[in-house]
């Protein structure tokens, strides 16, 4: 049988709308059968709007449509199960339909720390996490606004100043890592560097501003305040130093590595009776304390009488001159003058002790600055004593951040200054404590 019948014959026994295609008649099947060959012989068309395309396989599209699934068909004397497949669904694009309510990498970056938390802090927590309280702070955003104000000239949004200083403190008063800090600013660590770089810099310019040495009218007020608390007359000063850990520079190795065997800077400071800072001068971790004296500018303008009649106390580790007193070496044969005028140095000595410790207390960096860039360091330090004068004179408390869990800065016995010569300022000191004090005086 023809192809064509036999799918027209399909599509008719299921579709009898269509049966003009034979001539049905009440005569027999002999007539029918006849029928049907004079139609195939014939080569009957449908008409114009009835045709049918063939499709690939050479079937119509309207068999194909209404072939019913899994549905039993007979070709010719043959019975096969002809299983249609359904149409595969169109898969729909998410973009096309779905509308997700993602941030955008710009609005992520503006929800951190500085936008969420600090508008809800109170006074506690605020002085808590930066180290110094909103007085403080704003003193420092002062300092640094012209810095961080620049006219924005395109691409991205510049960082305010107010958080920029934030930034800053955040950086000064914990340990926290560029990488971590960056995750809680929702910045990235390049802008944060570049922000503690600026800041720095700005504020080592200003160092003179806030690090004072005072007048000539101040230092029988400053004299006075030291008398009251160690019995010494005279004093103007406590001078020390400090050794701040830094990340190991291999290329000035010998430069930084001090006695203890570590990298470091070694902080000089000159700090009066409430804590404040008179003068600072920062070196290599490799010098002596009586080595990074005679290279600062105090030691020059000191041996051409800036003191005046006044002096300074000093550790062990530096050597007695007109203007420096250091205590009586304990040999084991000290007379009780002697023992006496030690212990009212050590007294008045532990003030440059204790704000070592509110310094690096105050401001956790100090403990370990870990940046081998050794200009940004330096400066790092630098600040650090500034806005620690700058919190003493807002009547920033800091007793809670007091840290004392650190070595002390004491040279080898092999390699202490003389203890026998220049001594004569410190015998005038001693003979002023038990002649002016009825308290120590010999019996």
């Amino acid at each position: 049988m023809d192809r064509y019948v036999l799918e027209t014959f399909l599509y008719t026994s299921d579709c009898g709308e269509d049966g003009y295609l034979f001539n049905s008649s009440s005569s027999s099947s002999d007539s029918e059968d006849d029928e049907v060959e004079c139609t195939c012989d014939a080569e009957t068309e449908p008409p114009p709007d009835k045709k049918q395309k063939l499709t690939e396989s050479g079937e119509t599209e309207a068999a194909v449509e209404l072939k019913p699934k899994n549905k039993t068909m007979l070709y010719g004397l043959l019975e096969v199960d002809v299983k249609t497949e359904p149409e595969p669904k169109k898969k729909q694009k998410a973009y096309e339909f779905v509308e997700l309510d993602v941030p955008t990498p710009t609005d992520r970056k503006q929800d951190g720390f500085v936008e969420i938390e600090v508008p809800i802090l109170n006074e506690y927590d605020f002085k808590n996490s930066f180290r110094v309280n909103k007085t403080t702070y704003a003193k420092v955003l002062e300092m640094l606004y012209p810095s961080f104000s620049a006219d924005h000239k395109g691409g991205r949004e510049r960082i305010t100043a107010e958080k920029a200083t934030y930034i800053f403190l955040w950086y000064l008063g914990n340990k926290e890592t560029f990488k971590q800090m960056a995750d809680r600013f929702k910045n990235t660590t390049s802008t944060l560097h570049g922000i503690v770089k600026t800041a720095t810099s700005a504020l080592s310019q200003k160092l003179s501003a806030q690090i004072i040495w005072p007048s000539d009218a101040e230092y029988s007020n400053i004299s006075k305040l030291f008398q009251q608390v160690g019995n010494l007359k005279g004093c103007l000063g406590v001078l020390g130093v400090s050794y701040i850990r830094i990340k190991s520079n291999i290329k000035n190795n010998e430069i930084y590595e001090n006695e203890h065997y570590y990298q470091s800077v070694i902080l000089q400071g000159v700090v009066t009776v409430n804590g404040k800072f008179l003068d600072i001068f920062i070196g290599g971790g490799s010098n002596k304390p009586e080595q990074l004296l005679q290279k600062s500018q105090l030691f020059i303008e000191a041996e051409n009488n800036l003191l005046g009649d006044y002096y300074l106390l000093s550790s062990k580790d530096y050597s007695n001159r007109k203007w420096l007193v250091k205590p009586y070496k304990d040999n084991g044969h000290l007379t009780v003058e002697q023992t006496i005028f030690n212990t009212c140095h050590q007294t008045i000595v532990n003030t440059f002790t204790e704000s070592i410790g509110f310094l690096k207390g105050r401001f956790q960096r100090l403990q370990n600055v870990e940046n081998r860039a050794m200009g940004m360091a330096v400066q790092c330090v630098e600040s650090a004593c500034m806005i620690h004068n700058l919190a003493i004179d807002c009547e920033d408390e800091h007793e809670d951040f007091c840290f004392l869990d650190f070595p002390d800065v004491e040279a080898r016995e092999d390699v202490l200054p003389q203890d026998d010569i220049n001594g004569e300022r410190r015998d005038k000191a001693l003979e002023d404590l038990i002649n002016n004090s009825s308290e120590y005086k010999v019996r």
